[in-house]
């Protein structure tokens, strides 16, 4: 007689952290695989015979899961439950690269659904990895299939983010910091400084880093679509409800999936979250964009933002994205920096920016002025004091300005407290503020219009001078080098 109910025991063995799901258990063809892997080359075991009508059906939905992917999903599709089962799933061998490895649910009779979730974790693997399933049911009946499976690596190529005294990098997910951190800005969970890049401390986080923001003396990051942030924290530019300095990395409970950049200016944050914006911490000038000047201790939506953002950009006290193709700003409008052509006021909601509605691929916030990439072009407004709109003159402008001349190719833009770089068909160019090298052409002299960077001609893919920084940092051949001033190691050292 059959038993009232039974147990059925799912074993899912993986070489590694990355791996497929097929979309059908039984015996079937490769034709009817759907994954974006491509071919796997199914040659699964024939399924013993079993009492027709009494074992489940189960078939899993394509699934890919990456390295450092958190709360990934397996979802499986159940037919023919006619009692209540016991499934217990497992992950070997686990070692350190899934958390949980292993659980255990309910499923009753008539259900249609299952769902496992786990965290995948940082460490690395690549390659043809083996994927096993067993199914085990009450009569000893089991079903066995085994497949090669090809992960590929989606590792982001290295990026950097140069603060006012500290620098930080995220290359092959890792998480790296150097210069001040009297304020525990380099995230090590004490308060030594670095003039080499050290390991962020990121001890309980699972989830890979891809990218990171310095501000003064506070940093941000984001792993696996979660927001972390630690350092100086006295108006709440951490996020976390506290105004309590932070010397590691900890999670922001408002933003734990979804997020797709962060930004951190001189002491306030904002977060593209699912297409929308977040900002939080100082507000004096409206630079959180909420419609107040109230500060905010923890993440909060800006109206009119909540979808179709695209890029984002904290500067000194004002903000500026991209939304749908067009640029926008809010905060402190003293000197220009938002760009509306229409006054220099504060704004505390995002405003348009004058002759950029559409084509903007690339925005930066610097110190006192603003810029971006229109159309393979970059333009620039606000204060030019030193020559940091690159349009041949120091005469300020609350509209953008073409550069000088009008390099086209430009890929990627960054603005410093008074100073500019660019990226142009892989050459980093710079201009404006210069006492400190900053432009990196080998001269003290301010320029006003762009200039060669040394030794960065070609093949440059990232470039960084923070909004109230004197240094800046570019990225060649996955190594990064840094110039200007390096009075705190902000500078660091070329690394491979």
């Amino acid at each position: 007689m059959r038993r009232s109910s039974s147990i059925l025991v799912l074993t899912i063995a993986l070489s590694s952290i990355m791996f497929s799901l097929f979309q059908n258990c039984a015996p079937y063809s490769s034709s009817s695989v759907k994954t974006p892997l491509g071919s796997l080359g199914i040659n699964p075991t024939p399924a013993p015979t079993s009492t027709p009508g009494q074992t489940p059906s189960i078939i899993f939905q394509p699934k890919s899961v990456v390295r450092g992917e958190q709360n990934a999903a397996v979802v499986i599709a159940l037919t023919n439950v006619r009692q209540t089962y016991t499934l217990n799933w497992q992950i070997t061998p686990a070692g350190t690269d899934f958390t949980p490895s292993s659980g255990s649910l309910i499923i009753n009779s008539g259900a249609t659904e299952a769902t496992l979730r786990f965290n995948s974790t940082a460490a690395a693997g690549t390659g043809n990895k083996t994927f096993m399933l067993q199914v085990t049911e009450a009569s000893s009946s089991k079903f066995t299939y085994s497949n090669q499976i090809n992960v590929v690596d989606n590792t982001p190529p290295p990026m950097i983010s140069a603060g006012m005294y500290s620098t930080c990098w995220v290359k092959n997910m890792v998480v790296q910091c150097w210069g001040d951190n009297s304020k525990g800005t380099l995230g090590t969970g004490d308060t030594t400084s670095h003039n080499v890049p050290v390991n962020v401390d990121v001890t309980g986080i699972t989830a890979a880093f891809t990218q990171v923001s310095v501000g003064d003396y506070s940093t941000c990051g984001v792993a696996g679509g979660a927001l972390f942030c630690w350092g100086d924290n006295p108006v709440g530019q951490l996020g976390d409800g506290t105004v309590a300095a932070k010397l590691k990395p900890v999670a922001n409970a408002t933003l734990r999936t979804g997020v797709q950049q962060v930004s951190v200016g001189s002491v306030h944050a904002c977060a593209i979250v699912n297409g929308g914006v977040y900002c939080w911490g100082r507000n004096n000038h409206g630079q959180l964009g909420t419609g107040n000047t109230d500060n905010k201790l923890i993440p909060t939506a800006v109206p009119g933002l909540n979808s179709g953002v695209t890029a984002i950009s904290a500067g000194y006290y004002f903000t500026c994205a991209i939304h749908n193709g067009a640029a926008k700003c809010w905060g402190w409008g003293a000197n220009g920096q938002l760009g509306t052509g229409t006054g220099n006021n504060d704004a505390v909601s995002p405003q348009s920016v004058a002759n950029a509605a559409s084509g903007v691929t690339s925005i930066a916030a610097g110190g006192y002025h603003a810029c971006a990439v229109i159309a393979g072009y970059i333009k620039c407004w606000g204060s030019n004091t030193f020559g940091e709109l690159g349009d041949g003159t120091q005469i300020s402008r609350n509209y953008p300005s073409a550069l000088l001349n009008n390099p086209s190719g430009a890929t990627q833009v960054t603005a410093g407290k008074n100073h500019t770089c660019g990226i142009f068909s892989g050459a980093a160019l710079c201009w404006g503020f210069n006492t400190h090298y900053n432009v990196g052409d080998g001269t003290l002299t301010h320029r006003k219009s762009p200039g060669q960077v040394q030794t960065l001609i070609s093949e440059v893919i990232g470039i960084s001078a923070g909004q109230q920084s004197e240094h800046t940092c570019g990225i060649k051949n996955n190594e990064f080098v840094c110039w200007g001033l390096g009075t705190s190691g902000q500078r660091g050292r070329v690394y491979r």
